[in-house]
């Protein structure tokens, strides 16, 4: 049988309310019987002292003026259940004398000498009774025993009494808490019902909705606000992956297409061996852009199912920047743009040389690419203690403050750059390398035209080992 939260916890409060009231009420009681105890102690006592004062007051009645007051003591408190004893053998005289009191007097006639000046509880059958014993000394060599018996049957009713309105207002109390504790459940579990209704309504296309909050700030808010942001995340990786899936498609429809559009024209009428191999190189191009798109797109989501491991050796980062500097410096000077290095010194890391090769060029290929005739591009290191920055700048075609916060999504491309040849997942690759390695990447518009790109890699490993892969990738 499964419960509800609600109904689990009203019964939980329930079980701890009723463990706390009986507590508190065994408290009380034993409380109450040990106060009612301690006033029949002094009760007894006092009527002993009494009596002890009424012998030194009559030494010459001596044992007659004590029968004469214990009479009269018995008489007063007969109704509190008062017995009184009188022991000097061979005579025993019971005070008030009937049936029932003889009884009990025989029956506490073998008291231990422990109970003397010392009050006992003793029971006879099934009655309680306090007893105290006093010796009085009429002579050098005669004397005798007063024993004072109070019966506890007014205590026993007085508990009784208490017990059975406790038990009463307990029961009642624990009614009205049961009852309380439920609809306060039921008040509490409120925004949890309204979050769960709410939940039920997602679907994957429509992940606009968010859980409420009660505006309490409490465990439950910070729960649903907790869950917001995933809801949120979720939804950024869900448009993401929408987004992705559109471009990847748009991207190789291109180049299938011009492959088919080449042979679909090579085929329509028999051509010489110029224009056959003409043909041959326009799709070994087509195919080789189509590859290095593919490659890329199996790097990223190898990278996003955490599958990509990087090689960590000790790299001179300012030695693999400068061949890939040597590298571009024909390109560079094709275009008839200016290319520059400003090397550094002390640029040891742990790292995966062959994704910083990666980084250099792809950052490198987009300065120079998107730059124009007479333009610069700088490849600048600029070391500290924990970590190495790549600054490469340039001063080409730039992007605008709103294409900037775009520019490293997958396929992103800006309307300027679009006459250019490139998948636009350059820079995502880039990106990935930076936080795979435990760093960071970020761009910087140039004004009046231009863009500045600083790469972070930490000098030590370890960050990256803590880093999931799945995380490096396409963040908007």
């Amino acid at each position: 049988m499964k419960w509800s939260l609600k109904t689990r916890l009203t019964i939980w409060m329930t079980v701890v309310m009723s463990i706390c009231i009986m507590a508190g009420f065994a408290w009380i009681h034993f409380g109450l019987k040990s106060i009612l105890n301690s006033k029949n102690e002094i009760f007894l006592a006092n009527k002993a002292d009494e009596l002890l004062a009424a012998v030194q007051d009559n030494d010459s009645g001596g044992l007659n003026a004590l029968e004469a007051e214990i009479k009269r003591e018995a008489e007063t408190y007969q109704s509190d259940g008062l017995i009184l004893v009188l022991r000097k053998q061979p005579k025993l005289e019971v005070v008030p004398n009937s049936d029932a009191n003889l009884k009990v007097v025989n029956r506490l006639g073998s008291m231990h000498p422990v109970l003397l000046h010392k009050p006992v509880q003793m029971q006879v059958d099934g009655s309680d009774f306090m007893v105290y014993r006093i010796a009085i000394k009429e002579s050098e060599v005669s004397s005798y025993d007063l024993d004072l018996i109070l019966s506890l049957q007014e205590t026993r009713l007085i508990l009784a009494q208490f017990d059975r309105r406790a038990l009463l207002g307990g029961l009642a109390f624990l009614a009205v808490a049961m009852a309380g504790g439920y609809y306060f459940t039921i008040q509490a579990l409120r925004p949890v019902a309204a979050s769960i209704q709410t939940a039920r309504t997602l679907k994957p296309d429509q992940m606009e909705t968010r859980l409420p909050l009660a505006g309490t700030g409490d465990e439950i808010d910070e729960l649903a606000t907790t869950i917001n942001g995933l809801l949120d995340r979720l939804s950024a990786y869900h448009a993401q992956i929408i987004r992705f899936t559109s471009d990847a498609s748009h991207e190789l429809r291109g180049p299938m297409g011009a492959m088919r559009a080449i042979v679909e024209v090579a085929l329509q009428r028999p051509r010489t061996q110029p224009e056959y191999q003409e043909i041959l190189e326009t799709l070994g191009e087509q195919c080789d852009k189509l590859t290095l798109m593919v490659d890329a797109l199996l790097l990223l989501a190898r990278a996003d199912a955490g599958q990509v491991k990087l090689n960590r050796n000790e790299v001179d980062f300012n030695a693999v920047a400068m061949e890939i500097y040597e590298l571009y410096q024909p390109l560079a000077e094709e275009k008839q743009v200016e290319f520059k290095m400003h090397a550094s010194q002390a640029t040891l890391i742990m790292a995966d040389e062959q994704r910083l090769r990666q980084l250099i060029s792809n950052l490198v290929d987009n300065a120079i690419k998107f730059n124009h005739a007479g333009g610069m591009v700088t490849i600048d290191l600029q070391p500290d203690k924990e970590s190495i920055q790549l600054i490469v700048e340039d001063n080409g075609i730039g992007v605008s403050d709103e294409q900037m916060e775009m520019i490293f999504d997958r396929f992103y491309q800006a309307d300027s750059a679009r006459s250019f040849k490139g998948s636009g997942l350059g820079l995502s690759i880039c990106q990935w390398i930076c936080e795979a390695h435990g760093g960071s990447i970020h761009a910087e518009r140039k004004i009046p035209a231009g863009m500045r790109v600083t790469a972070r890699i930490p000098k030590s490993f370890h960050c990256a080992e803590q880093l999931e892969l799945s995380q490096a990738i396409g963040r908007s």
